[in-house]
Formats: structure tokens, C-alpha cells, sequence
């Protein structure tokens, strides 16, 4: 699936980088960016097994990513070591959404209906009930 991604290719030596710094010494270190990434996508996609529940994790993904954003930003602007967490985060996000959107849309023939970036708050239930 990471195949499908237009940003993984051209970015993974940065992306490893990252992960290694983020994960020293921790378990996900064994794994490298695409394989934490693709196991998070698996879990995710044994959880949010119907249209709505997808369509409704991917509106929290949205959200989550816009706050990891804005996380990042003030952590760069700040010259903050967290840097490099922040900017994990916002990638693996990324990532995330793209490749779940991409299996929303095989899935259900027509791509999610997320919130638009202005709309920072989340539906309080599933989209259509």
C-alpha cells in the first residue's frame, strides 16, 4: 500500500531518520517508518471496519494531524528538541490518512467526507446516524 503513497518515496530517508531519533531505544526502533506506519494502518483498519466508523476515523485523524501542526510549528519556531516528535507525528498522520482514505475509497467507490480544515471540531457521533 505504501506504494500508492506520492510522498514515502521521494521522503523515506528522512522519514527513517526521524523515526530512529523519535523511537532510540524503544521497541517501534526495530520496525523503520513504512513498517510502523503500515501496522498502524492494519490496526486501524481491524477497528474502524464499516464506512461510517472509517469515514468518522479519518475525520479524527484530520483533527489529530491539524493539532500535531500546530504542535510542530511552535516547537520549530521555539527551536524545541521536540521537534523531531512533532514532525513524526504529523508524517505518520499524513500517511495514515492517505493510505486509509485510498482504502475508504477501494472499499466504498467514492472517496470520505472529512471536515474542512476551518472546522476544528469533530462530529460527537458517527456521520449519517
Amino acid at each position: 500500500m505504501l506504494a500508492k503513497d506520492p510522498v514515502i518515496p521521494n521522503n523515506l530517508a528522512r522519514l527513517q531518520e526521524i523515526h530512529s531519533v523519535v523511537f532510540r531505544d524503544k521497541p517501534p526502533a526495530r520496525l523503520g517508518y513504512e513498517q510502523h506506519v503500515l501496522l498502524l494502518v492494519e490496526e486501524d483498519l481491524g477497528v474502524y471496519v464499516t464506512g461510517d466508523a472509517l469515514g468518522f476515523h479519518l475525520a479524527q485523524l484530520a483533527a489529530t494531524y491539524r493539532v500535531a501542526a500546530d504542535t510542530y510549528r511552535k516547537a520549530e519556531s521555539q527551536g524545541s528538541p521536540a521537534v523531531d516528535r512533532a514532525l513524526w507525528r504529523m508524517a505518520s498522520l499524513a500517511s495514515r490518512m492517505r493510505l486509509e482514505a485510498w482504502v475508504y475509497h477501494t472499499w466504498h467507490g467514492q472517496s470520505p467526507q472529512l471536515p474542512s480544515a476551518r472546522q476544528r471540531e469533530l462530529p460527537l457521533k458517527f456521520p449519517g446516524k
